[in-house]
């Protein structure tokens, strides 16, 4: 894949991520979008198999509870980043996690989601707080359309 076409189709997964928060954490009619600003809550989401795409994970006390988690194997994480970003990643894959490299841009528009499989899809905001999508059937949806670029990652 072109470092072009890999660009666009990543900002095309990522899109979702520059959804405007919605003003209380309960979802309007028709909007699978939550928003919430409880880092406790979003890290209570994270079971299972758990996908970070992207160069940004919330802030530092959300990153110190996911690295917790992924060390005492709670979770079971991969990472697909750039490759400015992935030195970043070396406590995660000390823990674990599998990490692949992207040539992507991540500073355009999004910078990151988290994919809970069969659960939800957690998008930090670098502006505060967390989107979030329970909706089972966008989840998987979004989860089907990053597993292409899991394909093409060279290991990190």
């Amino acid at each position: 894949m072109n470092r072009r076409l890999t660009s666009t189709l990543l900002m095309l997964g990522l899109a979702a991520a520059q959804l405007a928060p919605a003003q209380s954490t309960a979802s309007k009619p028709g909007n699978p979008v939550q928003f919430t600003r409880d880092t406790q809550e979003v890290l209570g989401l994270f079971e299972g198999h758990v996908d970070l795409i992207g160069d940004y994970f919330g802030p530092l006390d959300f990153q110190r509870g996911l690295l917790n988690l992924t060390q005492g194997k709670s979770i079971t994480v991969r990472v697909l980043t750039n490759a400015a970003t992935a030195p970043n990643m070396k406590p995660l894959k000390a823990a674990g996690a599998r990490v692949g490299v992207v040539p992507a841009d991540f500073s355009r528009g999004a910078a990151g989601l988290m994919i809970v499989h069969g659960k939800a899809v957690v998008y930090p905001l670098k502006s505060g707080g967390y989107n979030v999508i329970r909706d089972v059937k966008v989840v998987q949806g979004i989860a089907q359309s990053m597993e292409p670029y899991w394909r093409v990652a060279s290991s990190y």
